[in-house]
């Protein structure tokens, strides 16, 4: 029983340690799977959804350790620790998700898209001597 109450603490963790840390791994310019231009990785927007994920992740995490660790107290099973885990990583995903929508509404309505890149015409290799060339209005 105590071996699976501490891997079960141990995963829940990791878990929670994981997806804190997901904002900060990712490239600044694909907030939460959202590609954005360079000039608009600091929008307030952003960083305001990243401030929500965690808070969100955060009380989700603690609050899924206290219902895990008040079913176990009250049913004794070890089986059913590993639901807090599951619930965890489903708060995880959902919390993504909101996050994901949101920029990409905010990304929609403040025309990120439609804004010029900073690094001018790019060529891109695709195949051994085939090479496609990004057209803009300086060429």
């Amino acid at each position: 029983m105590t071996a699976a109450v501490a891997v079960s603490c141990l995963l829940s963790g990791l878990l929670l340690a994981l997806a804190l840390v997901l904002p900060s791994i990712t490239s600044p310019t694909e907030p939460f799977g959202v590609r954005v231009p360079a000039q608009c990785a600091d929008d307030p927007t952003v960083a305001s959804q990243i401030r929500i994920y965690r808070r969100r992740v955060l009380s989700s995490g603690i609050a899924a350790a206290v219902v895990g660790g008040v079913v176990y107290g009250v049913t004794g099973e070890a089986l059913l620790l590993p639901l807090s885990v599951l619930t965890l990583e489903g708060v995880w995903y959902a919390c993504f998700f909101l996050a994901n929508h949101e920029i990409r509404a905010a990304k929609a309505a403040g025309g990120w898209s439609r804004r010029p890149r900073a690094d001018g015409p790019a060529t891109v290799r695709v195949g051994w001597r085939l090479s496609v060339h990004r057209v803009t209005s300086e060429d």
